[in-house]
């Protein structure tokens, strides 16, 4: 059995193209990150070094800070989810309410769909971690359910980085 205050969660995340993606979370007992200590897996996007690669070619990243307890690492990824959510959000009101060329009707629905996949990945992270943190007898349950929630978190984060992303190829250089 996991030691649940003694593990931590790692989060493997696989885009296989824009419209399908797939995210597992598992929980690893923290004795093999003794040397990492807490590590943060953070978001990039743009070019990435070296040569041959186009921009954006590496695709989203989620941002999942690795920590000892299960409940603190989930609720981070929770207020990080939300937090990009809002980001995501603000910066496509903002381009909407300056009337912005590019953003057609077609390229609007492509965000707000986008946006809404956001939001229940969210929504439905928080409903997990709830039960999670109801969870009393059965821990290997509690742990389950972290999981879940770490991994509608992720998609979260990575939906809204996606409607950014698209926000930043479509907006005129100045």
């Amino acid at each position: 059995m996991v030691d649940f205050n003694a593990s931590v969660i790692v989060n493997f995340l696989l885009i296989i193209d824009t419209d399908q993606v797939s995210i597992s979370s598992l929980f690893i007992p923290v004795k093999f990150f003794s040397v990492l200590g807490v590590v943060s897996v953070s978001l990039q996007t743009g070019t990435p070094s070296g040569s041959g690669l186009p921009a954006y070619a590496t695709g989203e990243y989620v941002k999942i800070k690795l920590g000892a307890n299960a409940n603190a690492v989930t609720a981070q990824a929770g207020s990080d989810a939300l937090s990009m959510y809002w980001e995501a959000v603000d910066v496509f009101e903002y381009d909407s309410n300056a009337n912005a060329a590019y953003l057609t009707y077609e390229v609007t629905e492509s965000i707000r769909e986008k946006l809404d996949e956001a939001f229940v990945a969210f929504s439905t992270g928080m409903d997990r971690e709830a039960y999670a943190d109801l969870e009393e007898k059965d821990i290997d349950e509690k742990l389950s359910l972290y999981g879940q929630a770490l991994t509608y978190y992720a998609k979260a984060q990575l939906y809204a980085q996606m409607v950014l992303t698209q926000l930043n190829k479509l907006r005129p250089v100045i």
